[in-house]
């Protein structure tokens, strides 16, 4: 009876380094998927904030040229240095100057306003 526990243990004995070994590839990849995954939203975190602060200036420049508060106003921005402004009845399209953003590489900010057409 001795001799049969002996030989259930040396079964399990025999496997662990192999459970150990798919424990730990099963941990490498979990491990690889989370920073994969780390990496992405904290890239998009930063565009969305990029995209928020550009927005921010755009507001603060258009709201400043036209003299209308930005409660009233829809602003669509179609690119770094185009948007659409809806106020009261009326649609403008603004074009701004825009500077790179320092330490991104293809980032700009507008920085004033070049020229407001109205469209409608």
């Amino acid at each position: 009876m001795n001799n049969n526990k002996c030989k259930k243990y040396r079964f399990t004995l025999k496997y662990i380094p192999y459970i150990v070994i798919v424990i730990a590839i099963i941990m490498g990849i979990l491990f690889g998927i989370n920073f994969a995954l780390n990496n992405i939203s904290y890239n998009y975190n930063k565009k969305l904030q990029i995209e928020n602060r550009n927005f921010e200036k755009a507001e603060k420049l258009i709201e400043k040229e036209l003299g209308i508060n930005k409660k009233f106003m829809y602003i669509d921005l179609e690119d770094e240095s185009c948007g659409t402004v809806q106020t009261k009845g009326k649609k403008y399209k603004v074009i701004f100057y825009t500077q790179k953003i320092k330490g991104e590489k293809e980032w700009y900010e507008p920085i004033r306003i070049k020229n407001i057409v109205q469209l409608k």
